[in-house]
């Protein structure tokens, strides 16, 4: 990995609703491939929604 690209980025869920979140790209030096690494921005209900979404991810639903 070479080149390093950091953002911001929203992303939004139907149950926990926007999450905001940093996003560290990490890009090969021939650039055919990348690596996304997403982190809750502090300060921000971000941490809270994604242990929401690790909760209800684990709950098994009747089929």
């Amino acid at each position: 990995m070479a080149v390093r690209r950091a953002d911001r980025e929203r992303l939004l869920h139907p149950t926990v609703g926007e999450i905001e979140l940093n996003c560290l790209s990490l890009l090969s030096e021939d650039g055919g491939q990348r690596l996304l690494w997403f982190t809750p921005v502090p300060g921000s209900t971000a941490v809270e929604q994604l242990e929401l979404l690790n909760v209800i991810g684990r709950i098994d639903v009747p089929g």
